[in-house]
């Protein structure tokens, strides 16, 4: 990933410290709401997070969360994001340990992910909310390789920063990389 730089992530944008300090207005949204904040969905048996952000800084950055599961909990974590997908498209609410987010919809994506190469399954979707009066839209993609679920969440963080809308896409070289190191 020469355009990337690959780091851990700042605790200064940390939403909560762990997913049982992350209130949500559905339970049923769960998933999303963990996946959005960089915890893994479902019950792991490892996790970790990196964020890539471009070398060219442009203010977007792709989180990658990656997670090993025992089996059959990964292929039951990723049904459990399906059913959030459809079952939260009216919006939900995440309120983590210093803020709150309130996603007023969620669009199931089917770009690029039909399914990924590789991947045993594989979903995205978009979440849109407001700060103030401008209107983000952050992405999500998911990929599982057997036991082994990968995360990648797109935000414009500089939209947020300079009071402008943000339509934020994951990135495809990120994705591109992660997904040869499951294959």
């Amino acid at each position: 990933m020469p355009a990337h730089a690959v780091v851990e992530p700042s605790d200064n944008f940390v939403f909560a410290k762990s997913r049982d300090n992350i209130k949500l207005s559905k339970p049923l949204c769960a998933p999303l709401g963990y996946a959005m904040s960089q915890f893994p969905v479902g019950d792991t048996q490892d996790s970790f997070v990196r964020v890539a952000e471009k070398k060219e800084f442009d203010g977007t950055f792709t989180y990658v969360t990656l997670a090993t599961y025992a089996p059959g909990k990964a292929q039951a974590a990723m049904a459990d994001m399906a059913k959030a997908v459809s079952g939260c498209k009216g919006g939900f609410t995440a309120k983590g340990d210093k803020a709150s987010n309130a996603y007023e919809s969620v669009t199931p994506e089917t770009t690029g992910t039909a399914p990924t190469p590789g991947a045993d399954e594989s979903l995205a979707f978009r979440a849109m909310t407001k700060y103030q009066s401008d209107t983000h839209t952050v992405r999500t993609q998911a990929t599982r390789h057997g036991d082994t679920i990968a995360v990648y969440f797109a935000v414009d963080g500089n939209a947020f920063m300079q009071s402008r809308s943000g339509d934020a896409k994951v990135f495809p070289a990120v994705v591109k990389s992660q997904e040869k190191k499951l294959n």
